[in-house]
């Protein structure tokens, strides 16, 4: 338990590092496309904020909300993940480990707590990698997010 306290902790540490940069890009920046593949920065935050509130809504039971993230500003948008990244760690500590069938596409998934909370945060670190890629592209200095620079920023808490 421990550990997914820590990596949940980690996954929230490592979101506002990026977003510190991200919040002070232009839209134009926000938005650019650099290829095909790459989409924006801002599509990679669209995704992780759909995916993270799906999954999170799927666990508890709860209707998806019907949120047009299309529509909210960037800061909005943000806190909308974030919201969802604290209900996730909320879930972590009451420590409420049952398992569920989820569907997803064709099939269904015998699925733990711990199981989907780990698929999140690797989610997260999945796309967070490519929006540091994104703005490296973009010319910014993005600092370490590694588990390890986390550590030691952290060591007097632990």
């Amino acid at each position: 338990m421990l550990l997914l306290q820590r990596m949940g902790d980690y996954t929230l540490w490592a979101d506002m590092k990026i977003w510190k940069i991200v919040k002070e890009l232009t839209e134009e920046e926000f938005c650019c496309t650099f290829n095909e593949y790459s989409g924006s920065i801002r599509d990679r935050y669209l995704h992780m904020a759909l995916g993270h509130s799906h999954w999170y809504q799927r666990w508890v039971g709860l209707e998806h909300e019907k949120v047009d993230l299309d529509k909210l500003s960037r800061k909005d948008l943000f806190e909308h993940i974030n919201r969802f990244n604290e209900l996730i760690m909320d879930l972590i500590h009451k420590n409420n480990f049952d398992a569920t069938t989820v569907s997803i596409g064709s099939g269904d998934a015998m699925i733990r707590q711990d199981e989907m909370i780990f698929n999140i945060i690797n989610h997260a670190t999945y796309h967070r990698g490519q929006i540091v890629t994104l703005l490296r592209m973009l010319g910014k200095d993005v600092e370490a997010t590694d588990y390890v620079p986390y550590l030691i920023e952290k060591k007097s808490t632990f």
